[in-house]
Parts: C-alpha cells; structure tokens; sequence
C-alpha cells in the first residue's frame, strides 16, 4: 500500500514535471520568437527602405538613359543638317568643276 502511494505520487510528480517542462519550453519558444522577430524586423524595414531607394535610383538611371540618348539623336541630327548644309554645296561646286573640266578637255562626263 505505502509502495502504490508512492508510486503514485510519484507519477504525479512525474506529470507536474513534465508539464512544467513543456510550459517552460513554450514559453521558452515564444520569448525566442519575440527576441528573434525583436532583431529581424528592424532589418526588414532597414531592406525594404534600400529596396525603395534602389528602386528610385533605377528610375531615375532609366530617366538619365532616355534624356541622353534623347539628347544625342537631337545633337546627330544637328550635326547631319549642319554637314549636308556646308558638305552638299561644295559636292555640287566640285561636280561642276569635274564637268567644266571635261567638257574643256572633250572629255564626255561620267554620269553617277
């Protein structure tokens, strides 16, 4: 009788035991869980800042990109109507020569 009141209590204490130990590793988890979500969302928002600074900067390289490469067709076209402006004339002027020269010479011009 004294050993079956014995081995009961002792099962009981082994129950409280075992109870308390899962209660202390929940609470366990859960003040790690707290410690851990303490730490990574600050670097989360840290991470989310620079994604929208990057973001912003890819904007605004794309925007660079597209008012240079603007500005360069402009200035090549400027530079193509300034070249056909001097260039052209003097083609025609030297092709007027060549004829002159031809027809002085008796020779019969070459047609392009």
């Amino acid at each position: 009788m004294i050993k079956n009141d014995l081995d009961q209590i002792d099962q009981l204490i082994q129950k409280r035991l075992d109870t308390s130990n899962k209660q202390l590793r929940q609470g366990l988890r859960e003040n790690i869980r707290q410690d851990i979500k303490a730490e990574v969302d600050p670097l989360h928002e840290r991470l989310d800042g620079q994604q929208n600074q990057f973001a912003n900067v890819q904007e605004q390289i794309r925007e660079a990109k597209k008012d240079l490469s603007a500005q360069i067709t402009r200035e090549a076209q400027d530079i193509v109507s300034i070249l056909s402006d001097v260039i052209v004339p003097k083609l025609q002027e030297h092709d007027d020569q060549i004829a002159e020269l031809q027809e002085e010479a008796g020779i019969k011009p070459r047609k392009h």
